[in-house]
């Protein structure tokens, strides 16, 4: 909670998954909307302020870091191996 107090504004709109850690956002002065992927990738919500029916969704910040993860294992050579498993 505190890198999110530290660089986003209070008041902000945040879309997150559902990780408990998140719960506190609301309570914080943020606007949060909750995604669970777990039932779906895109979640229909009601701005509480305006009434508006919203579409909120992680999809673009989860492409954001798989590129920056590749980024960073490019730049300190570390390589994925997919290990083969041999089932009895």
């Amino acid at each position: 909670m505190s890198l999110i107090k530290t660089n986003v504004v209070p008041g902000s709109t945040v879309i997150t998954d559902g990780w408990a850690a998140y719960c506190r956002l609301k309570d914080e002065g943020y606007k949060h909307y909750v995604v669970n992927h777990r039932q779906t990738f895109k979640t229909e919500c009601t701005n509480q302020e305006t009434g508006e029916t919203v579409v909120v969704h992680t999809n673009q910040i989860e492409g954001a870091w798989k590129h920056a993860k590749d980024y960073f294992r490019h730049m300190n050579k570390t390589k994925v191996h997919l290990r083969a498993v041999k089932l009895m």
